[in-house]
């Protein structure tokens, strides 16, 4: 029996000296001990919000016109057309679009107006976008009719004009024809 309590001394001994060479050991690594972490995260600090200005909301603009535009030659090139009317062909040498209260189309210098037999030149133009109305300013010149016949051709000289298409009356589409208007 006095071997065997030797034997388990031994082995308690053994186990100290393990423990302190094992705590000795860690001293000399420095090793800084883990953080603690909380149990519950921290709460999410408050942002102050800032309210956005609304943006300006612009009701959609109702048009009866149909609108193909192209650059060609340095030229800005638009076709206007109307439900039951003739299409209107534009050349410019500037042009603008808007959409917002209504919207136009604003084209200036040299502009040019056809449609079958009528051709308009000027030095500006607008068409506002909400109705039929075509307004042509700065040395207007309207011709209507057929060129080369004589007779047949009628001319109108103006700074301003201003008509709208729904007062013009048009045979089958063929030859837009001012009609008087009656009041």
């Amino acid at each position: 029996m006095a071997r065997h309590a030797a034997s388990v001394f031994v082995l308690l001994v053994a186990m100290f000296a393990a423990f302190v060479w094992h705590s000795s050991a860690q001293d000399k690594v420095n090793a800084p001990p883990l953080p603690q972490l909380p149990e519950v995260p921290p709460p999410i600090p408050q942002i102050n919000s800032v309210p956005i200005p609304a943006v300006k909301q612009h009701p959609p603009v109702s048009s009866p016109w149909t609108i193909n535009w192209q650059a060609q030659e340095g030229k800005n090139r638009l076709t206007l057309s109307l439900v039951k009317f003739p299409s209107y062909q534009i050349t410019c040498d500037q042009l603008e679009m808007s959409v917002p209260k209504g919207g136009q189309i604003l084209a200036a210098g040299n502009v040019k107006v056809t449609c079958q037999n009528f051709e308009a030149t000027s030095q500006k133009l607008t068409v506002p976008l909400d109705r039929d109305e075509i307004v042509l300013e700065g040395q207007v010149l309207i011709q209507q009719g057929a060129p080369g016949a004589p007779g047949m051709m009628s001319e109108l000289r103006a700074e301003r004009i201003q008509f709208r298409l729904s007062e013009l009356n048009f045979k089958d589409k063929q030859e837009p024809k001012f009609v008087e208007k009656k009041e």
